[in-house]
């Protein structure tokens, strides 16, 4: 684990010294344009990951309903019964 640390550590201090030299820039202004352009990498990321949360919250009552009659189905001991409680859940 601390070898990946390190590699992602020297990977990130090489494209800065790499916008460093070819911009020619002051470091710290490449530490700036660095941030600026993985932001923008990442943003869409961050839209996906907004929808995938909002579509999650809309069917978490469906979910739960669920959820509610696998483990009814379990406390009963209807085997029957859960394997479709599972098998609906596992469709969703």
């Amino acid at each position: 684990m601390m070898m990946m640390i390190d590699d992602d550590v020297h990977a990130a201090c090489a494209s800065l010294l790499l916008v460093y030299i070819v911009c020619m820039l002051f470091f710290l202004h490449a530490c700036d344009t660095g941030t600026v352009i993985l932001r923008l990498a990442v943003f869409p990321l961050f839209i996906y990951v907004q929808k995938q949360m909002i579509m999650m919250n809309n069917h978490m009552p469906t979910i739960q309903d669920m959820q509610e009659k696998f483990n009814k189905a379990r406390r009963s001991g209807d085997i029957l019964e859960g394997k479709l409680a599972v098998a609906v859940m596992s469709i969703l």
